[in-house]
């Protein structure tokens, strides 16, 4: 069963998370305008320092203030409150992803045990393969035994040997014993939802 209100969509929009293409986050703007209303009061400053020689113009002076006026605004937002406000929004997330969990576990087990089986019986297909293609090696190995034979007496050694037949044999045991198992949920755990 595939819920059309997935947790992986949910947790999205829970967590939103800054990028290229979104606003930052609080705690990315705030420092951000600190550093600017830090700036902007030494420029001030060095502005007023050179008015003894010859001094800035009006208009020079004029663009100073406006830039500290406007960084004391940005810097005197309730920052801490919107911290506070996110951190609590981002609990609240949380919690309804924990009852969402909650309220359709079995619906979510389910579809993650189903990636499993499918899973396991991709292992069991590819160790199926393995042996056919180490038995294809090993059979080209004698094929070449045989036509230098046709020429020679053979040692041993005078042929490749395989490096897979220790693998060969553990994935051998492996399939006789019935394969890799699909993936399940072994116990029956209650998902407690903490109150905030």
């Amino acid at each position: 069963m595939r819920l059309r209100n997935h947790p992986r969509r949910f947790l999205r929009r829970a967590w939103p998370r800054s990028s290229p293409n979104t606003q930052p986050l609080l705690n990315e703007i705030s420092p951000t305008f600190a550093h600017e209303l830090t700036e902007a009061r030494a420029a001030l400053v060095e502005l007023e320092r050179k008015a003894g020689a010859g001094g800035p113009t009006a208009q020079q002076r004029a663009a100073a203030e406006k830039r500290l006026s406007k960084a004391e605004a940005a810097a005197g937002e309730p920052w801490v409150e919107r911290r506070q406000g996110a951190e609590a929004a981002a609990l609240d997330g949380r919690h309804a992803l924990q009852q969402f969990a909650t309220e359709n576990l079995d619906a979510l087990v389910g579809e993650v045990e189903q990636a499993g089986a499918d899973a396991a019986e991709q292992v069991n297909s590819a160790a199926e393969a393995f042996l056919a293609a180490v038995d294809r090696h090993t059979q080209v190995g004698r094929n070449l035994t045989d036509v230098v034979a046709l020429t020679r007496s053979m040692r041993l050694g005078d042929i490749s040997h395989p490096r897979s037949d220790q693998a060969r044999r553990e994935i051998a045991t492996l399939l006789q014993q019935g394969g890799e198992q699909p993936v399940v949920l072994q116990v029956q755990v209650p998902v407690a939802v903490p109150a905030l």
